[in-house]
């Protein structure tokens, strides 16, 4: 009896997710003319905005907003589809300039098709605040209308000596779409929006959240029933004796 109560709840557990995780699960969209990231509950955000030129020519342009503590270094890995475009230069932005005369290490890695970026300031400068334009890459499009960029190992430093990396800052991934213009934003994550479990990426998903719940439920009322079936069959039967 137990096990089959224990069962039960199973089951009004999955049929109640099954309602509830969808819901969770919204992507979000947005256009081109409100292609920024508003958060509240993070150290700053840096996020990209897209660009189509003359003569199949992409700008990516990657910017941060809402910085919250003085900032001295901003790098991260950026991972772009090899296969439909190609890097041609980068441009540095105009954010860490405000605060002197960075460095800059950027390589592009043809063969994991990803951006090596790092911008750093000198000590003796002016950390700035808040955000603004961090660089701009330029790529030829070879072939395609959609085009996924990915952060990883996104790291955003301070002048501390006791931690360094700042806590807290939001790296949005983007999918660029050439006909509409529409900008299909990722869930943002800290720190590093990329590093999700094979669970959160496939059951982020509403509709296969919802399959998954409901064959899980499914099994488990299956269960349920035949475990019943087998309690009744197996259920001790009591004769009434006449009293002596």
């Amino acid at each position: 009896m137990k096990k089959i109560i224990s069962l039960m709840l199973i089951t009004l557990l999955f049929l109640t997710a099954c309602f509830k995780i969808p819901a969770f699960a919204a992507t979000k969209k947005t256009t081109k003319e409100s292609v920024e990231i508003i958060s509240d509950v993070n150290n700053g955000t840096v996020y990209i905005s897209g660009e189509f030129l003359d003569g199949d020519i992409l700008k990516i342009s990657v910017l941060s907003k809402e910085f919250s503590v003085p900032t001295l270094g901003i790098a991260f890995h950026l991972e772009y589809e090899g296969e439909k475009i190609s890097f041609l230069k980068y441009e540095p932005g105009d954010f860490l300039e405000l605060g002197g005369d960075p460095f800059y290490l950027v390589k592009n890695d043809n063969e994991k098709f990803e951006i090596l970026f790092g911008e750093t300031l000198r000590k003796n400068d002016t950390f700035p605040l808040d955000g603004g334009q961090i660089v701009d890459f330029y790529f030829q499009i070879n072939n395609g209308e959609i085009f996924d960029f990915k952060f990883h190992n996104g790291v955003v430093s301070t002048l501390d000596t006791v931690r360094q990396d700042v806590d807290r800052v939001i790296f949005e991934n983007i999918v660029i779409d050439k006909n509409d213009q529409n900008f299909v934003l990722s869930e943002g994550n800290f720190d590093n929006p990329t590093n999700q479990s094979f669970l959160y990426k496939y059951l982020n998903n509403s509709f296969v959240s919802t399959f998954v719940l409901l064959i899980l439920a499914t099994f488990s009322s299956v269960i349920l029933i035949k475990l019943i079936k087998k309690y009744v069959k197996n259920k001790p039967s009591f004769s009434h004796l006449p009293i002596k």
